[in-house]
Parts: structure tokens; sequence; C-alpha cells
């Protein structure tokens, strides 16, 4: 068999290889470490259609309609087992019928190609069909066939909206199977599709391989999959991801740094305002010993003091409110002709209420509250029913305090 042309793309270029894929796992990988020598960098496998087993399985509905179960009905219209081959499906679109279009390629092929491409310094991003990527490239919408030259053969594409709904391969040279292989492709559609021919398979496929490897589009079949999977399958973001990591841990370094400089700089503070303060205290108590908690100890003095000043003004309230009870009684009258039946005394005021036979029984209590230094503004007075009058009598020094001892 003649060598076939295996495509690698990459964002440094676009390379060629010749492959026999019947040479053998050791006659493919040094055939690939050769032509890919001195490359390096993620890389598109491009490969030839004439390496692709293809076939239309049914498509159930349902998660049980998984890639594996997918892989083994396509294995019934294979002539290989499923162990022996990795696969991707196309699901054709809904106006269909539910149905896939199978794409597998031997392993025994592909394994020697990955290998030898990552040995020889490529890292291996993506395996799809060469005329896949290029219909893929082309886009569109509507039904249509293309048909794309590869080599002495063509590839006949059938496509429905933006999916491919059949494919096949046929010598360019026999006419009739070209055209029967369109009419097999033309039959699920409502009317006649459009036919066009199609150039530039290569460059329309590199095309697209460029947008996988810039994360922009993801190919229709990947064979990078199931047993040809990446070991690694971050390895082409490892390096950002090293650096990123890297960053994160001088980032890390520096920020504990930072934070040891400003801890040693609190230290130094606490033990220089600690030093103070034991400074002050053998200043304001020069007899006592240094104590270990000199703050506890002031803290201690200062509530010690607060509350003695708040017991010493309690004691002068109530002596001052005394003092004023015993200054107003006793200038008093004797006898008062007065039937008291509130006296309220504070520190410099009080307050009188009673009753007197006539009015001019007030006055007498009224010059005594004088007489003791009160303010005694005019009684209020009310005449009851039985002829009594009701007296309100109030006094207070100046600026009177309001702490208040009161006797009925």
């Amino acid at each position: 068999m003649a060598d076939d042309v295996v495509i690698f793309v990459s964002a440094r270029g676009v390379w060629r290889v010749n492959v026999d894929p019947e040479a053998g796992a050791a006659a493919i990988t040094n055939t690939v470490a050769s032509g890919l020598a001195g490359r390096s960098g993620d890389v598109v496998v491009a490969i030839p259609s004439a390496w692709c087993l293809v076939a239309h399985i049914e498509s159930g509905a349902g998660a049980r309609d998984d890639h594996k179960s997918m892989r083994f009905r396509l294995e019934e219209k294979l002539p290989l087992a499923a162990e022996e081959i990795v696969a991707d499906f196309i699901v054709q679109p809904s106006p269909l019928p539910p149905r896939a279009l199978g794409v597998a390629v031997r392993l025994d092929v592909l394994r020697p190609l990955i290998a030898a491409t990552e040995a020889a310094g490529l890292t291996v991003r993506s395996v799809c069909p060469l005329v896949l990527l290029a219909a893929q490239q082309a886009g569109g919408n509507e039904d249509l066939i293309e048909l794309w030259r590869e080599g002495g053969d063509v590839n006949v594409v059938a496509r429905s909206g933006a999916r491919v709904t059949g494919w096949s391969l046929v010598r360019a040279s026999d006419e009739a199977a070209v055209q029967r292989e369109i009419d097999i492709h033309a039959m699920p559609c409502a009317q006649q599709p459009r036919i066009e021919l199609q150039e530039e398979l290569e460059s329309a496929a590199a095309t697209f391989a460029a947008s996988i490897l810039a994360g922009r589009a993801r190919p229709w079949v990947e064979l990078r999959r199931g047993p040809l999977a990446s070991a690694d399958p971050i390895r082409s973001h490892r390096r950002p991801l090293n650096l990123v990591l890297a960053a994160a841990a001088a980032f890390l370094i520096l920020l504990t740094g930072a934070m040891l400089v400003r801890a040693a700089r609190y230290e130094r503070l606490a033990k220089s305002y600690q030093r103070q303060l034991s400074d002050g205290f053998a200043r304001v108590f020069p007899d006592w010993p240094p104590p270990g908690n000199v703050r506890a100890v002031i803290d201690s003095e200062f509530r010690k003091a607060q509350a003695s000043r708040t017991d010493g003004a309690s004691n002068v309230a109530h002596g001052s409110a005394l003092r004023t009870l015993h200054e107003v009684l006793s200038r008093f009258p004797t006898p008062a002709k007065c039937d008291v039946d509130r006296l309220t005394f504070g520190d410099s005021s009080f307050e009188l209420q009673g009753r007197v036979q006539a009015m001019e029984d007030v006055e007498p209590l009224a010059s005594a509250a004088r007489n003791a230094g009160l303010e005694v503004p005019p009684p209020v007075t009310r005449r009851g029913e039985d002829g009594s009058w009701t007296v309100t009598l109030r006094g207070a020094k100046p600026q009177a305090g309001v702490a208040m001892v009161g006797r009925p």
C-alpha cells in the first residue's frame, strides 16, 4: 500500500509526513520521528480518510445511550472488535431518524503514531479525520453534498445543516461509483441537495485545526479519547498553571514575611509601652514594688477610687437632704396650724402638702422656709367643700440638687 499523508498542524506551521499504516509500529515510529525532528509545541493530527471506518448506527434516547454502548453497536457493523478500535460519533440532526454516524480507526495504527509524535517533543491535542476538519471549516446550514479530493480518491460528504449525515470514500476515476454514493447520501433528504466540488482540502483543515489549538472550536470527531486519551489532560496548560502556582507561592512567601515583620514591630511597640507604663507607675507609687502586671494593678486601683467617690457623693447627698429637713422643721412655729399630708426634702429643696383652716395659717410656714435660706414662691391653694384650704408649699435654694429624702 502506498504511503498516506498525515498532516500535523501547530501554531508554528503545517507539516506533512508520509506514513504507511501497514508498515508496523516500529516503522511508523521511525517515519514520524524523522519527519518531525526539531519540532515542538501542540499539534492537531489530521489523519487520511483511508484510515477511517464509517458506519451508521441506531441512536437511542436517554442517559443509557452513552459512548461505550454506541461503540459496541458500531462493532456489529465493522470487521474489527470494539477493543481494536477507537471511535467517535456524530449524532444526526433531529429531523432525521434517530441515528449516529460512527467513525473508527484501528488502535494499532494510531497508537504508534501518537507515541512517536510525542516522543519527538510535540503534544498531541487532537486527532481528527482530515476531510471532516475541512468540512467543518467550510460550514453552512443548508442540505448539500460536498466532494473533497484527497490524493487519487474523492470524499463524498453529505451535510444536513451543520452536521454530517453521511461520508464515503471512492476512487476519483470511478465516476459511476461517485454518482452512486451521491445518490445514496441524497436519499434521506426531502429534496435533491446541492452538490459542491470543494478545493483546498489541506488549507481548510489547517485553518480549522488552528481554531482547535486556540480553544475556539471543537471537532465533530475526536479520536484522542478512550485508550488514546492523554495521561495528562491538562498537559497543554501545565506551563501556565505552573507559573500561576509559582506566583501564588511567591505571594504567600512575601505575605508571610510581611506578617512576620509586622509582628516583630508590634512586639517592640508592646514592650516599649509596657516599659513606659512601668516607669509611670514607679513615679506615682515610688514605695510599691513593681507588680507583674502594671495595667491590672492600675485598673484595680482606678475601680477602687471610683467606688470610693461614688459612696462619698451618695453620703453627701443624703446628708444635705437631712440638713434641709432639720433647718426647715426647726423653724416651723409651735404649734403649727397645719395638717401635714406629705413632706418631701432634697439636698436644697422641700415640698409640703397639707390642709389649713384659714389662709393666714400658711404664711408662718412660708416664713420658716425663707428663714432656712430657701426661695419660696406663692403657695398653691384650693378650697375644699368643708371650708378648709388644701395647700402645696414649695421652696428651693439656688441650683437645687436632685437627691431627695421623703417622709409621709
